[in-house]
Order: structure tokens, then sequence, then C-alpha cells
């Protein structure tokens, strides 16, 4: 026991502060001192299981976990906290590790957390090849070219999906291409690969080292001379040392490899990647604020903190409606990379639209096959990891004898949907009956050599008896052991004079008689009656001398039967495994229709009206994209996740393209509180839902596919990267002016508060030209700076909008929430200051301080005072200097 004690410290001692060390206690867990303290406070919350004992001479604090407790741990400390979690055992007296995961490499514990499906983002990492002489010459074109000296080379590697992917492109001064690299990607881990003998040519590295900052949850800089030979990447790609760009890109393979050792990949992986080139082309461009600003995927970290029970807080929540693992994955794949294509947008929003009418299909499809697919990725680790068991592929036999069912579903909804034939032929059908075809060697397999019937009544598996002369004998003798059985049961039905004992068997107990709880009393003052356990769902089970006999010869049969079937069962396995890369194939086909079937679903069970958008072509047949890109026309717009919430009646809006105007600059004025912000966002996100073939929340949406959206929304800091509210604001505004281009979508929303009230103003009036006279894009504008609506004077693209509101006769508001056509030139701050019951005396002073400015030079109208001073100059040479002095002193206010 002092061994235990002292080896238990001494793993204490030597463990980095970053580790969690859980200690395998046969049927439960330890953890100790600061362990248990981390797991009490972040993550049970409870400190009532905290205990101390003396421990090597030691006072030291423990907590025991059970089962439940140690899963949800190990999840909470890999996936939230971004601890390493190591697990240890007792191994002749001295603790020895067993299990060690990380966020950047969960192998150990992926029966634990191989449900989540943010897995698949937690397992990619990403190295990013900075452009340098050295990397240049290793760098070459498909044609054997040299790379240009501004290109990057971008490697990223997903254990999870087995996957090794790159890309190369020339960068602009803002990064936006890697941006959109890392917010498609999501990498949990990311290295910048620089040459420390040459500076950066182009670009500042310390731009790119912020925007891993801010965007990564790890991120180190290493020497590009730090990497190793590229043979040793070959050995995990499945085409080996001539797989698709080895001779192309080296430096490719030489980064892979230094991210393979990273993520810690073993030897088991050999031949199981492929390499591929990134298509970003096709995407649309999002970054990580356009993520938080429209909160596809969490709640905005400023929303109010009382939210209401009940309310959809992200976008992800919102669509989710898939039945299996891989198709969560991949809908967050594709919120992460809405479509640019406009045929594939068509051609995934026919088979939603086509599911949405047929709703036979569409709910055998979501209630019933989609809730029996098992997390085929997982099942495909475990293969490559050697821990794949008869059990496995049992339940890949089970997905391919469903496709059966499938794909009649999918012929049924083919033939009923004439209209959208070539895009459910193409996207879900014709893939269904490829799987089919090849997996019917597969069926054949499995039925003649695992014993399916041995299956359905003990649960267990084994090789068919029929495959082995030896196997067929030792089942026999199995047979008559039964039998034996049923005949000890007859005797416990006279003994007891009970006719409703049954005879049942399991792993556990091998076999045991079984009666109620109700029935129970029976079994009081048996003679050669041993109870094994009681439980209101299974009853009490028992068993007696003659049963326990048997028992042991049946043991004895299945150890000898185990033994004897090895070698088929390797080979079974062996076979089974060879249809893994099948198997990812049919993966990426059943996510596909989970979920375009939960598109269909939100449309389908929501209480409000969606309809499919109507995608304009990108350009007219005679060439001429000016004329159609900008046009949006949106009709009965809605926010699709406040919709959702308790007790809200939304007001819808529009967004109509007028005639004869060209309408590609909006300038949003209007009331605090009035619903400017959610104006914005609700037109933002049925542009995203429509271009990732989503139906939208509207009556009416048509609109030509943007190529990138891109916002500047909220009021956030970052202040342990020493960024402040107004430079956040002005990283994003950069983004915009540089990135953005005439296929873009671009949200603005109160450009200008972070800085002085005339700083802002210069800034909002000098950018908005700017967007309006260079980039083009299709821009919706909020602002409070009520002067920028001058613009429409001057430009026929500018449209003025405000948010409605009603004044009575007390000066009461009322926020309609409607938006309009015209122009608001005030805010109401103080009207919603008196809602939320500020102090008296405040709003007294400040009404005053409003009167005083507005009565001093029509308040502070720069452009009322600019048309006044212009007015002033055509009589400039008839007054004397005291005279201009005082009519100059009449327009402009003493404030200015």
């Amino acid at each position: 026991m002092e061994q235990q004690d002292q080896s238990l410290l001494q793993v204490l001692k030597v463990k980095s502060s970053a580790t969690v060390a859980i200690f395998d206690v046969s049927d439960h867990y330890r953890v100790y001192d600061d362990d248990a303290m981390l797991i009490a406070g972040r993550v049970l919350h409870s400190d009532s299981s905290l205990t101390r004992a003396c421990i090597g001479g030691q006072d030291v604090q423990y907590m025991t976990l059970n089962s439940s407790q140690y899963t949800r741990t190990v999840r909470e400390l890999l996936l939230v906290c971004n601890y390493r979690v190591e697990v240890f055992e007792l191994v002749s007296n001295q603790w020895k590790q067993k299990l060690k995961g990380s966020q950047t490499n969960m192998i150990d514990f992926e029966e634990i957390i191989g449900d989540c499906d943010e897995l698949a983002d937690l397992s990619t990492c990403m190295g990013i090849i900075c452009p340098s002489t050295s990397s240049m010459e290793a760098m070459v074109t498909d044609n054997g070219e040299s790379c240009a000296r501004d290109t990057f080379c971008v490697v990223f590697v997903n254990i999870y999906d087995r996957r090794l992917t790159y890309t190369s492109f020339r960068e602009g001064e803002h990064i936006s291409k890697l941006q959109k690299f890392l917010v498609s990607t999501n990498p949990r881990q990311c290295f910048l690969f620089t040459d420390s003998n040459e500076p950066t040519p182009l670009l500042a590295v310390e731009d790119i080292r912020a925007l891993l900052k801010r965007s990564c949850a790890s991120y180190s800089e290493k020497d590009v001379h730090s990497f190793s030979d590229m043979h040793e990447l070959c050995f995990y790609l499945k085409d080996g040392p001539h797989g698709k760009g080895s001779a192309a890109f080296p430096l490719v393979h030489q980064c892979g490899s230094y991210l393979m050792t990273s993520l810690q990949i073993g030897e088991e992986y050999e031949g199981q990647f492929t390499l591929g080139v990134y298509n970003n082309d096709i995407f649309m461009y999002m970054d990580n604020s356009v993520i938080r600003a429209l909160e596809v995927f969490d709640a905005s970290v400023d929303q109010d903190d009382g939210v209401e029970v009940g309310t959809c807080q992200s976008l992800y929540q919102l669509l989710n409606k898939c039945r299996s693992n891989p198709g969560k994955r991949l809908l967050r794949n594709w919120l992460r990379s809405p479509l640019y294509d406009n045929r594939r947008i068509q051609e995934r929003l026919d088979v939603v639209e086509a599911l949405y009418r047929e709703h036979s299909c569409r709910n055998i499809l979501h209630d019933d096959l989609l809730r029996r697919i098992p997390d085929l990725p997982a099942l495909a680790k475990r293969a490559i990891q050697k821990k794949f068991t008869l059990g496995d592929c049992y339940r890949l036999y089970q997905v391919v004898v469903a496709l059966q069912q499938f794909e009649e579903v999918l012929t049924e909804l083919h033939a009923e949907q004439t209209k959208f034939q070539p895009s459910i032929r193409e996207l879900v059908l014709d893939p269904v009956r490829v799987s089919r075809h090849q997996f019917q060697k597969f069926v054949v397999l499995v039925q003649k050599m695992i014993d399916l019937k041995y299956y359905e009544e003990t649960g267990l598996f084994r090789i068919s008896p029929s495959s082995d002369p030896q196997l067929e004998e030792m089942n026999a003798a199995m047979e008559v052991i039964k039998k034996k059985c049923e005949k000890a049961l007859s005797a416990v039905h006279k003994s007891l004079s009970n006719e409703s004992v049954k005879l049942d068997v399991n792993t556990q107990y091998g076999y045991f008689f079984r009666v109620t709880l109700k029935e129970e009393r029976t079994l009081r003052g048996a003679r050669d009656v041993r109870i094994l356990d009681s439980a209101k769902g299974s009853g009490v089970r028992f068993s007696t001398k003659q049963l326990d006999k048997l028992n042991q010869d049946n043991v004895s049969l299945i150890t000898e039967y185990e033994e004897s079937q090895d070698l088929l069962k390797k080979m079974v396995l062996d076979v089974a495994c060879g249809y893994l890369p099948a198997f990812e194939a049919l993966t990426d086909t059943l996510s596909v229709i989970d979920v375009l079937v939960a598109f269909s679903m939100t449309a389908a069970t929501s209480c409000s009206n969606y309809t499919r958008p109507i995608i304009l072509a990108n350009e007219n047949p005679d060439g001429d994209k000016d004329s159609q890109k900008k046009r949006v026309d949106i009709v009965g717009c809605r926010h699709p996740m406040i919709e959702k919430s308790e007790h809200v009646h939304f007001i819808p809006n529009d967004l109509n393209h007028r005639k004869d105007h060209e309408d590609s600059f909006v300038i949003l004025t209007g009331a605090n509180m009035g619903g400017k912000s959610t104006y914005l966002r609700s037109i933002a996100l049925t542009v995203l839902m429509g271009q990732i073939g989503s139906f939208v929340p509207c009556d009416k949406a048509a609109f030509v596919p943007f190529d990138g959206i891109y916002t500047r929304i909220g009021a956030g800091d970052y202040q342990c990267k020493g960024v402040s509210t107004f430079m956040a604001e002005m990283v994003d505004c950069a983004t915009i002016l540089s990135s953005s281009t005439s296929q873009s979508l671009v949200i603005i929303d109160e450009l200008g508060r972070g800085t002085s009230t005339f700083d802002g103003f210069g800034l909002a009036w000098a950018i908005a030209e700017y967007i309006i006279e260079t980039k083009k894009s299709f821009t919706l504008f909020a602002t409070h700076f009520h002067e920028v609506t001058e613009l429409q004077k001057k430009y026929n693209c500018v449209r003025n909008m405000r948010v409605d509101t009603h004044t009575d006769e007390n000066g009461q508001i009322s926020l309609l929430y409607k938006v309009v056509d015209g122009v608001s030139d005030r805010s109401f701050g103080l009207n919603v200051c008196k809602a939320v019951s500020f102090p008296p005396e405040i709003m007294n002073e400040a009404a005053s301080i409003l009167h005083r400015y507005e009565t001093q030079g029509q308040g502070m109208d720069t452009a009322h005072i600019v048309r006044s001073l212009k007015q002033l100059a055509n009589n400039f040479d008839h007054m004397s200097d005291e005279e201009l002095k005082e009519r100059i002193l009449d327009i402009v206010p003493e404030s200015m």
C-alpha cells in the first residue's frame, strides 16, 4: 500500500498544471488536490463529494467519480476547458498511464466523446506557410513554374475524416482569404511557419498573428526549416509516395508530416488519409465576425442575461433537426461555407422542396430510417485502431440493409415530384443505388459468417457454426445444455408452484430464472434458490444449483468456441475493413440526405411561413452583370430565431427593389430599440440560409448569390488582446473596404460610435462614399448620424429607410418595428432611458441639455449648418466683419 501511495504522489508531483490526472480504481475513479477542486468548481458545480485522506503521510483532498460523472468530466475538460486529461491504472503496485488526450488528439477517449457533433471541428489542425525564398523554391505549380513571392500555402489535417487538404493563394494586405479558410475549417490548433533567416515579403506577419490569436484556440509559430522528411507523410496517404500533389507541392508533404506528428497519429493510420485540393471559389466568404454577429452557432456574448426559456439562440440550433452525428457535422460545415455556385444551390433547394411537398417520404426518412444510422466515421476509426468487433460489423450491416428502404422512399419521391427529378436523382437517389450495389457481397458475408439467430437470442455475436465443423460440434453441445436448462425451468415451476417463472440469458449471468417483483413472495423460504439481483424493470433474477452447474459447462463451451473461431473472426473483420472507403462515400451520401431532410422539417414544422428563395442568375444572358447583381427583393422577412421566442409577435419587413432605382446602398435610421439591428440581421440570415440550400423565413425572397457577407455589428472588444471597441470596429471596416466586391453583401450597424461624434460622423460618411463609388457592394447601413442620409441627393443608388414610430400628444413614443421609406431625424434615446427607469434628476438634466443644443444652431445638425453657411457666403461681400461674426455665431452653436 505504501508503494501505491508513493507512486500516486509522484504522479501528482510531476504532472503539468494544465493536465488533469484521473485514477481508475476498479469500479470508480478518483481525482486529487487541485484537480478535485477544478472538477468540483467547473464541471460538477458541487463540492459535496470532496473528502480528505492521508496518503503517504500527506493530507490530500480527493473526489470520487462514478462512470457517468467520469464521462461528463472528460468531455468538459477536453471540449470546454481545453485541458489535457491523463487516466492512470494500477499495474504491479505502480500507477501507469492508461489513456491520454488533449483537444488536438482525442483518440483514446473516442468512446466517450464520439457522439459529439463538434468533434470533426475539434479534430482539425492547420499549418500556414508564409512566403519566403526557401518556401517558394519548394512550392511550384502544376506546370512546374515557381509560385509568386506573395503566395501562401495552407495545409489542414482532420484526423476524424482522415483527410489532408491543401491550397495556395496570393494574398492581399488584409488576408481575407486566410480568414475564409479559418472559418470554413475552424482549426483547433494552428501553426504559422516563417523563415527565420529571411523576412516575409509583402505581408506583415503581425497581421496574421493577430488574426490567428482571434480565430484559433491554440496558435504557435514555427520555423519553416523545422520540417521533417516528406516521406513520413507518404506513410499515411492511401496512394503512398505517388499520391496527388507529391511532385507539385513537396512543401505540402513536409508541412503535412509536421501536422501528423503534432496530432500524435500512430502507425495504425498507415494508408488511411486522402490528399485533396481545397476549392475555395465555390463558397461564400464569411469571417468570424459574421459568425458571431449573425449568431450562427452561439448566442451573442453581449446579449441580455434574461434570455427567455424556449428561445432558439443560434441558427445551427434552429436548423439542427438532423438524426445522425455525421449529418450534424455536415450541417456545421455548410453553415461555415455557404455556396456561391448558383447551380449547386438550386440542386439542394430542389430536393428540399420535393421533401417539403412529399410529407410521407419526409416523415419516413426523419422519424425512422435516419434514426438508425450509427456514427459511421467513429466505427471506421475503430477499424483503423484494430478495435473493430463483430458487433461493429453487424451495425454496418444494419445500415446496408436499410439502404433498400432508403432507395424505395427516394424512388417514390423521385416518381411523385417529377419537376425535381434530375436533382433528386443526382444528389441522393443514384448515390444510394451505387452504395447498395457496392455492398452486395458484404451483405452475403455477414449473413453467412455471423450467427444472427444466436445474436437475437442472447445479444452476443459469434461466427456462424455452419462455417466450420468444429464449431458445429460445440454448438450442438450448447443446444443440449439449453434443453437441460429448459427442463430445469419445468422443475422450478413445480417446486415453486409458479408457472410465471421465465428462463433468460445474458452476458453477465449466463442462464438464469426470472420472476416479476409481484411474484417475489414465492421465492421466500424456497430451498436451493440463490437471488442474483432485483430491479423494478427486470424483476427478480435468481438461480439454482442445477442451473449453476449447467452455466459452468456452458461458459466452458463458449470459451472454447471463441478460441476456435478466432481465425475465421479475423478473416471476417479484415474483409469488412476493406469496405471502409465505400462506407466513407456512404457516410457522405446519408449526411447530405439527413441535412436536406432537416431543412425540409424546419420549413414544414415552423409556425410561420417558410418559402423557397428564388436564386437569380449571376449575370444576364447578354453578359451585363450590373443589371441584376444588386437586386434583392424580400417580402415579409423575419428573424428566424427571434420569432421562436415565447410571447413574441414578430413584425415582418420588406426590402423591395424600387423600379428605375438601383437601390444598392440602403441607409436605415430610426429610434433606439426600434428594430434596426434585427432588420439587418434578418436580411443577412435570409441570404445565408438561402445559399446553404434552406427555405427562408419570408413570404417571398429573390436575390443573386452573394460572394461574401461582411458585417460591422456590435460593440465588442478584445481586452486580453489589446483591441479596444473602436479598434475592433476599424478592423472589421478594413476587411470590408479591402475584401468586399460588387457581388458582396455588406451589413454596417452604427459605425463610429466608439469615438467622438465628429470623428464618427466623418468616418461614417467617408466609408459610405467609398463603398458607393468604389466597392459598389449591396449595403445595409444603419446609423444615428442622420446627416448621412444626405447621400441620397448625391447618388442615385442610395435609398433612405427608417423604422417607424408613433408619438402621441404627450410625447409618449410607440415603437412600430416597421421599416418604411424616409428619414428619421430623432433617435429617441431619452425615451429608452425613461422606459428603463432612469433617475428623474438625470432625465431632467439630459432633457435640458438636449433642448439647449436644439435651440442653438438647430442642434448638432451638421448638414443644416453647412447649408446655412453656404447661403451666408452668397452675401459675404455686403457684410462688415462684425455683422459676419454675428451671423456665423447665430448659425454655429458655441459647443462647436
